[in-house]
């Protein structure tokens, strides 16, 4: 494994036979979605480390969920169902500590939804936010399978 360095202090992973190949480009490190991904210009695109590595694959997963861990180990392909499920959890985006969880003011309880293919599911409202959070685990792991990202994954619960 190597290091690749980056801006804003940051640095990416590459196994040592990828190395030849990216240490030809300059990175810089770029924040989105909640991971920092290392993107730079190859033959005039501006195009994300992870591509470069694994060309010809449509749609990639960290499974660590470290954007700039690019070690082949680290990389697998998905589609659009299976990288929102191994999603962490987006401060911004919820009343709650806990992913998949938000507080419901209507019914005055914690609601646990899940998100997939586009489609919300409603999986219940709770008294307890641990236990929507528990409810929301579950489902996921139905859902996603091994791309699930649990809120006991993430050492919430």
């Amino acid at each position: 494994m190597k290091e690749i360095p980056l801006t804003k202090g940051k640095a990416a992973l590459v196994d040592d036979e990828d190395y030849p190949l990216i240490s030809q480009y300059k990175w810089h490190a770029i924040y989105n979605e909640g991971s920092w991904y290392a993107r730079g210009t190859v033959n005039g695109k501006r195009i994300v480390m992870h591509r470069v590595i694994c060309p010809g694959i449509q749609q990639l997963d960290h499974k660590n969920r470290n954007g700039l861990d690019n070690q082949k180990c680290n990389l697998r392909p998905c589609n659009d169902h299976l990288n929102q499920g191994n999603q962490r959890l987006r401060k911004d985006k919820t009343s709650s500590r806990f992913k998949g969880v938000y507080w419901n003011y209507k019914s005055n309880g914690w609601e646990s939804r899940i998100r997939s293919s586009g489609k919300q599911k409603h999986l219940g409202t709770f008294q307890s936010e641990i236990m929507a959070a528990m409810a929301y685990d579950e489902a996921a792991k139905i859902v996603f399978g091994d791309f699930a990202c649990t809120n006991h994954d993430l050492g919430l619960l």
